[in-house]
């Protein structure tokens, strides 16, 4: 019997995995990754970190904080090793292995295989606009590793050890410390209310481990400045990028249906509240509601949340389960989970097409790429291009250094100032010409549909010397 349920379990999660790898293999779309990957060349080939930037002429001897910038060597090592590809599948790697952990969280609550099933599910249908290669799938994995560790409250040292890492390869580690921190003050109220002896020795244990996490992140080439570097980022006016503006209900209606779940959790739930997902859910529904990048951890706290009250109505126990059916049950209903996700997400009519993608690679559509190849072979030197702003990383990744760029995704370390003078550029607002002029532009990239495209035609000093169908190259007549 005990041969059958190890070969039921390992046959199950390797399933699992399997499941969740494939949905989540798809074609890079991202703009970023390709920066990303330029980052981790010159660190690996100059075995030294950047600090000021060196991919755009606007930003010329600007500081810049590279904070992702272990990230950036694991995707350059694996993109140098083994093609574009493996950087798909290692994504997919990640994203898997962090579900599953999030499902081995739910079943220690004890729940069942129906609600476990839910759960996960919605999660990972939340969370999926997030499914992309960029540093910030780390940070979704080790708050998973976190709060697993915090729930075992068992080597409780692995958090610092952690954090070396997780403040390394992506701001979010805050995250970390908003999570031991929500523990430490759900532990000091349960010990204010209740006054139990055991709730103080957590709290000591607590103290000592979130003081010794918040001295972990100063193990950065940056030091004491990246505590304050993401909360400056946020503070930065963001509101024209995407993933920074606040979710749109019609677009996203399993947020709206994670919320309302949460509340109805909250109101039927019976016993004593575990704050600690309390203080994550609500910390991170604000978060969610202010920008849709945070979607993925409110469908984390959510679902544990969630989970915790349910655990009150659902039976049978995991307790009351014979040994067989706890071993089989554990992983089959995981798996169960992502062939239902993936029923829903391999449908031709979820969002107008499915993700499975067995043979990824790049999505051409969203890149210059015949625009590149021209620059490449053109006889044109060092020129200042202006650029789209999200083709600037593809610019970086292709043209550097022979041509340097306007603007890219590193909103941070440009500043508003550089992207209202990207603007009025590119929608061809008074000030245009005077903006180029003054960083000595002679080549313009830009899509097709440009407002800059349409003045630029009808001007006598810029001619047109590539076009297809997305893109178009102008370059400035010399007098």
């Amino acid at each position: 019997m005990k041969k059958i349920t190890k070969f039921l379990m390992l046959s199950t999660l390797d399933l699992l995995i399997g499941m969740i790898f494939i949905l989540t293999l798809s074609k890079i779309v991202n703009y970023d990754i390709w920066w990303h990957l330029k980052t981790g060349e010159l660190i690996c080939n100059k075995l030294a970190i950047p600090k000021i930037d060196p991919y755009s002429f606007t930003a010329l001897g600007k500081g810049w904080i590279a904070h992702e910038w272990l990230s950036e060597v694991i995707f350059y090592s694996l993109y140098q090793s083994f093609g574009l590809n493996f950087l798909i599948y290692f994504k997919a790697l990640l994203i898997a292995i962090t579900f599953l952990l999030l499902g081995q969280l739910l079943l220690r609550e004890g729940l069942n295989f129906l609600s476990v099933l839910g759960l996960v599910g919605l999660a990972v249908i939340i969370s999926s606009n997030s499914f992309i290669i960029r540093p910030h799938i780390f940070s979704l994995l080790f708050f998973l590793l976190y709060l697993s560790k915090l729930e075992e409250f068992k080597h409780l040292y692995l958090l610092p050890l952690l954090m070396i890492i997780w403040v390394n390869v992506h701001g979010g580690f805050v995250i970390g410390l908003m999570t031991s921190g929500a523990y430490l003050v759900a532990t000091t109220i349960s010990y204010l209310l209740y006054k139990e002896k055991e709730s103080l020795l957590k709290l000591k244990k607590l103290a000592i481990i979130t003081l010794l996490t918040t001295l972990a992140c100063l193990a950065n080439p940056w030091g004491p400045k990246m505590l304050i570097f993401p909360f400056q980022l946020v503070s930065t006016s963001l509101s024209h990028i995407a993933e920074w503006q606040s979710p749109n209900f019609h677009v996203h209606p399993y947020y709206e249906f994670g919320i309302f779940l949460a509340i109805g959790a909250l109101v039927l739930r019976k016993g004593r509240l575990h704050l600690p997902y309390l203080l994550l859910f609500m910390l991170f529904l604000h978060f969610s509601l202010q920008s849709v990048r945070h979607l993925s951890l409110f469908a984390v706290s959510m679902v544990l949340f969630v989970g915790d009250s349910l655990k009150r109505f659902t039976t049978p126990r995991l307790e009351r389960m014979t040994h067989f059916e706890r071993l089989f049950s554990s992983h089959f209903l995981l798996t169960l989970v992502l062939v239902g996700v993936g029923l829903v997400y391999l449908l031709p009519g979820h969002n107008g097409k499915g993700i499975l993608d067995l043979d990824p690679g790049y999505d051409a559509k969203k890149y210059p790429v015949k625009a590149v190849e021209f620059l490449r072979e053109s006889n044109l030197k060092d020129e200042r291009i202006f650029n789209l702003y999200h083709w600037g990383g593809y610019l970086i990744f292709n043209l550097y250094p022979k041509h340097k760029v306007f603007i890219d995704g590193r909103i941070d370390m440009y500043g508003e100032e550089i992207f209202k003078e990207f603007q009025k550029v590119y929608k061809a607002h008074d000030g245009w010409r005077e903006v180029l002029k003054k960083y000595k532009v002679k080549v313009v990239l830009i899509d097709r549909k440009a407002p800059l495209a349409a003045v630029l035609k009808e001007t006598s000093d810029w001619s047109e010397i590539f076009s297809d169908e997305d893109s178009i190259i102008f370059k400035l007549e010399e007098k």
